[in-house]
């Protein structure tokens, strides 16, 4: 988010864990680690014992450093005392594979307060269905091949914003970066955004889209099942008939997606409140200080 580059990121970041020194009892939540699971190590060197790392993607879905199995075996042999916070189901499963298991914790993803939003009326203009983020390897090119061709050019108006996407029959492709700026009116102006994955442990998309009253459709299973129910028609369960089941998603989204998302957005938010409330509240002790119990929302 910076603008500089790598070794000015790096720079930036241990000079904030250096001015953390001089807060010697206070728990240091590092919310991305640039090193990966090295990270434990420089925090441990320089803050001490006393801190969480937020692991978002356990296994990395783009080309990242420090998630071998020399970093992860260096991080559970320096920060025996450290927290590993994941966001999902799917990011604990694959930490028990990778022997942190016993360091891991599972969180809510945060999420702002979200407002409900009525659907445009949107007369005889096609309902804009979009992707938006950057193209990774695990992302499910082949749902969306078919998707195009399923839906056709009348039905929807099918559209893929963000950096490196290849070309896919049926969509509109910008392979451009999306800056802060433009992410909310791109969100805002969807009817539906697809988060479509073959492998991921939580979407900061997906949470940003329900924040803002913008549904989402995705594949069942995964850390969507979490936030809107296994049972959610938002959620593609059915990998036998692949775009006729991500297109009767997208129908009933059309339809309800706004709504569903408002109720979920509320329930993750309170879950969120009450996770990190209690975690934190183990590691620190209370909450209390000089004014009385803080309000619950400040945790966030």
């Amino acid at each position: 988010m910076s603008g500089s580059g790598k070794l000015s990121w790096a720079g930036a970041y241990l000079l904030t864990l250096l001015r953390l020194r001089r807060h010697k009892h206070a728990l240091i939540v590092v919310l991305w680690p640039v090193f990966g699971y090295f990270d434990f190590v420089l925090i441990r060197l320089v803050v001490g014992t006393n801190f969480a790392v937020v692991m978002h993607d356990t296994r990395p879905l783009v080309r990242a450093v420090g998630y071998g199995s020399m970093s992860r075996w260096f991080a559970g042999l320096a920060a025996p005392g450290a927290s590993v916070i994941v966001h999902s189901r799917a990011a604990m499963e694959d930490l028990r594979s990778r022997s942190l298991s016993g360091k891991a914790v599972i969180l809510p993803h945060p999420i702002l307060r979200s407002f409900a939003r009525k659907s445009a009326a949107r007369g005889e203009r096609q309902p804009i269905v979009r992707v938006l983020g950057q193209f990774k390897q695990d992302r499910d090119v082949s749902a969306l091949r078919a998707l195009g061709e399923f839906a056709g050019t009348e039905d929807a108006k099918l559209e893929i914003v963000g950096r490196g996407w290849p070309a896919i029959k049926g969509w509109s492709v910008v392979s451009d970066f999306v800056p802060e700026a433009e992410l909310d009116a791109l969100i805002d102006s969807s009817d539906i955004v697809l988060i479509p994955y073959r492998r991921f442990y939580q979407s900061g998309i997906g949470i940003r889209c329900i924040e803002r009253g913008t549904p989402v459709v995705g594949p069942g299973g995964t850390s969507l099942a979490d936030i809107f129910g296994m049972t959610s028609r938002l959620l593609v369960n059915d990998s036998s008939g692949l775009a006729s089941a991500w297109w009767r998603a997208i129908e009933y989204a059309l339809g309800n997606g706004r709504a569903d998302a408002h109720v979920a957005a509320l329930r993750w938010r309170e879950s969120a409140l009450e996770s990190w409330e209690t975690y934190l509240t183990s590691r620190r002790g209370t909450f209390d200080d000089s004014k009385g119990r803080r309000d619950r929302d400040s945790v966030t």
